[in-house]
């Protein structure tokens, strides 16, 4: 607005410098020459009339709004000065609690240079919180993930089955030096491996000529899905197949068994997590296993369901360890 001014009174001074130079260049005013500078004199001199007002009344609008802004600034001092005044009492009320610790923890500086201390020392303590407490939320996320990752998986498989049979085509008992599949999940549509639970050990129990037990522990081996992986990918498996080996099949009279009931219980990380029950009496037919085997080699008879593990079995595939 100043630079404004200036150039305002310098085009004055020109105009002024203008038509003193007009009135001694020209003695004879009826020249064209002399009408035409006039002319020109006169439309520099309406031009600076109508600037210097325009400058004028800017400059009148910047001063009014300053002056309100100083008014405002000025009520709103005051009114906080008010404000402190008639509640002086509880804000020295409030502020002791502080004043008081300050005292406290810096007992050798003055109550200004001490609430200062003190203001810093909370800031830093307020930014340590914070940055415990984004530490402390990365640590529940990596606990949760841990608790939703399987650790160990087994299966805890009891089967009892008749027959007609001489002697028992099943052994009392069977070592491998390779641990044996007894059981496996499957995906029908190959996105997944398969989940096998094994077994280097196995025992049958014997209840008479007719009916024997298979009862033992399966596991999955270390280093094998899904060992590793997160509980939820257990939702895409939709086929499940177990077996009981027969070592002497040559010993059954009659070339079926009977499932009479049987029950799997799935653990997941040491807690039991799902389970397979079934008391209804299903008959298998050994013929076609004993024919392509050869009537004196191992079979494995077994049973096979598919469908969604959330229809046949009872698992959660969200569980937290407790």
């Amino acid at each position: 607005m100043i630079s404004l001014k200036i150039i305002t009174q310098f085009l004055i001074g020109g105009s002024a410098l203008l038509a003193l130079f007009i009135e001694y260049k020209w003695q004879d005013k009826r020249k064209k020459s002399f009408k035409y500078a006039r002319n020109i004199l006169i439309v520099i001199t309406i031009f600076i009339l109508i600037l210097g007002v325009y400058i004028t009344w800017i400059d009148e609008i910047d001063k009014n709004e300053k002056i309100s802004n100083l008014n405002n600034q000025l009520n709103e001092a005051y009114t906080t000065l008010e404000y402190i005044k008639s509640n002086s009492d509880t804000l020295k009320f409030q502020i002791k609690p502080f004043l008081d610790l300050a005292r406290d923890i810096y007992p050798n500086l003055d109550n200004n240079q001490a609430l200062n201390k003190l203001k810093i020392r909370l800031d830093e303590l307020d930014k340590k919180i914070l940055s415990g407490g984004r530490k402390l939320e990365t640590l529940s996320n990596d606990l949760l993930y841990e608790q939703k990752t399987i650790r160990s998986f087994h299966a805890s498989v009891r089967i009892k089955f008749s027959g007609n049979w001489t002697g028992s085509p099943y052994p009392g008992f069977l070592n491998s030096p390779n641990a044996l599949i007894y059981l496996r999940w499957s995906d029908n549509m190959h996105r997944l491996p398969d989940i096998n639970f094994c077994a280097f050990k196995i025992n049958f129990k014997t209840l008479n000529n007719y009916t024997a037990i298979f009862e033992n522990t399966l596991e999955v081996q270390p280093g094998t899905a899904p060992l590793g992986e997160q509980l939820d990918k257990l939702a895409y498996y939709n086929q499940i197949k177990f077996c009981i080996p027969f070592t002497d099949p040559g010993r059954l009279v009659k070339k079926s068994i009977i499932f009479e009931e049987f029950q799997i219980e799935f653990y997941i990380n040491g807690k039991k997590s799902g389970e397979l029950i079934n008391n209804e009496k299903i008959i298998i037919d050994l013929s076609n296993l004993i024919e392509k085997a050869g009537k004196n080699k191992m079979i494995n008879p077994g049973l096979e369901l598919r469908g969604s593990f959330n229809d046949i079995l009872n698992i959660n595939y969200n569980q937290n360890r407790n």
